[in-house]
């Protein structure tokens, strides 16, 4: 009720100098839990928040920051404020609540480095403490992590993980998206199959990791040591798509490690239902197939998974038919962007149908890719790029590792500088939060990404549902949509 929040706003306002520490931080936090970035309310509340700055219990600090980040608004003199306040009472903050203040000033790239020095000081000494080893959960450290990771330093990062390791903790794959996508983004091939080998490479995800990390070496230019790296994982078990990459790298067919696809994941397992489908499809299908991998990805969820609580968030079926009109009918010669890649079913799909309209023609290799897909959970990532080994379209697919709010900007700003400004996209695929759909592709709008009858496919928008995407319609007329419903 917008109405209703400007008149609260407006009457704050004319108070606000009444106000004590915890009417800032509730005003501020209401307004942010809305989503309703009240620009006037806000200046307001950090122009009257600085001098008692001083009164703010920890809570108050980090409410404060986490509504002003959370509504994007930046406003450097209550965030340094906040910070030498933060500070002063670091002993005094709880474990989640460090971890929202590291988050709240990362979100508004306000790298206060004293703060961040004290934030990763005091996780990794508690993580190190008999005492400490449960106050700090999972969650938290990946926050801090992703916080870290945005440093141009990434030493705090570093040291964190190998705190949290030693303390016996296992991340999972969101948990350590935030690192991988940093050491992506920078061309550090070496240290993403290094974190991958280092915190995934567990259980039934051993296999899975290894072909993955040796993928990344492989295309980093150091066959040598994917191939080592597949040698020296061989006794915990390889899969097909490890020798997708054993064969590419030049390794001997005769000498190439064996595989272990003979076990399905226990279903305790992490991602258990994730790598039992892609056991599934190592097994059933024909490699270097793609309908056959496909087919098999959608046997796996009518087959397999009736009767329990787990489903299959995949665009099978006829959405599938959906895609794949839309990929042949979008303008060629650029790319393919999906967010929410999850297993890879719809990436292999785009790949296969891009192929066949170029007949070879089109540029594809990690360098020059027809498909980019962007999926916010690493070990999601490091199952879709085994899929899409298997499937033969590994070449023909990039798969970044992030959330869309950090990746999409980032994504834009490299096609401008490879396309020189032109528009590059032919077909966007918006496949995750239905909340995130018109700012994503509205990144892509102002970037000027967006090719001139270029195709947008947005999946479950009437459920979970999409409304603000679907009352923006199609902004600026650049961009051809449908209402479809298979």
């Amino acid at each position: 009720d917008f109405p209703l929040l400007d008149s609260m706003a407006e009457a704050s306002m004319r108070r606000i100098y009444e106000f004590v520490p915890q009417d800032h931080s509730n005003t501020a936090w209401a307004f942010a839990t809305v989503s309703y970035a009240h620009g006037p309310l806000l200046d307001s509340i950090a122009a009257a928040a600085i001098k008692p700055i001083s009164q703010f219990q920890p809570q108050h600090l980090v409410n404060t920051v986490w509504s002003f980040a959370h509504l994007r608004k930046v406003d450097a003199p209550l965030l340094d404020a906040i910070a030498l306040e933060a500070l002063q009472k670091m002993s005094q903050i709880l474990p989640h609540a460090l971890a929202s203040t590291a988050w709240a000033f990362a979100r508004l790239a306000c790298h206060h480095v004293p703060l961040f020095d004290a934030i990763a000081a005091r996780a990794i000494n508690s993580l190190g403490s008999k005492r400490g080893h449960g106050q700090i959960a999972e969650r938290n450290v990946g926050m801090m992590l992703w916080a870290f990771s945005t440093l141009p330093d990434l030493t705090l990062a570093s040291k964190l993980l190998q705190a949290s390791r030693a303390a016996g903790q296992r991340l999972d794959g969101l948990s350590l998206s935030g690192m991988f996508m940093a050491f992506q983004q920078r061309h550090m091939h070496q240290h993403c199959a290094a974190l991958v080998q280092a915190n995934l490479a567990k259980g039934s995800m051993f296999a899975v990791a290894a072909s993955m990390s040796a993928a990344r070496l492989a295309e980093s230019g150091d066959a040598t040591g994917a191939l080592e790296l597949l040698l020296s994982a061989a006794t915990g078990g390889l899969n097909a798509a490890s020798q997708q990459v054993w064969i590419a790298c030049g390794g001997c067919v005769k000498s190439m490690p064996p595989c272990s696809d003979d076990r399905f994941p226990d279903l305790g397992e992490p991602y258990a239902k994730e790598l039992r489908l892609l056991q599934h499809v190592l097994t059933t299908a024909e490699r270097g197939n793609v309908e056959s991998v496909c087919a098999a990805v959608e046997s796996f969820g009518e087959g397999m998974l009736p009767g329990t609580s787990r489903w299959l968030k995949v665009a099978g079926g006829q959405k599938a038919k959906v895609l794949v009109d839309a990929a042949s009918q979008a303008p060629m010669g650029g790319v393919v962007v999906e967010v929410g890649t999850y297993i890879g079913y719809s990436a292999a799909k785009f790949a296969r149908t891009r192929a066949a309209r170029t007949a070879g023609g089109n540029c594809a290799s990690p360098s020059c890719p027809s498909v980019v897909t962007i999926e916010v959970d690493l070990a999601h990532a490091v199952i879709a790029h085994n899929l899409l080994m298997f499937a033969g379209v590994a070449h023909m697919v990039e798969v970044l590792v992030g959330h869309s709010e950090e990746v999409l900007p980032w994504l834009a700003s490299r096609m401008q500088e490879h396309r020189d400004g032109r528009p590059i996209v032919d077909l966007l695929f918006l496949d995750q939060r239905g909340s995130r759909y018109s700012a994503d592709l509205a990144v892509l709008e102002r970037a000027g990404s967006l090719k001139d009858g270029a195709k947008v496919v947005a999946d479950n928008v009437l459920k979970p549902g999409a409304p603000l995407f679907l009352w923006q319609g199609s902004p600026g007329g650049r961009v051809s949509t449908q209402m479809r419903s298979p």
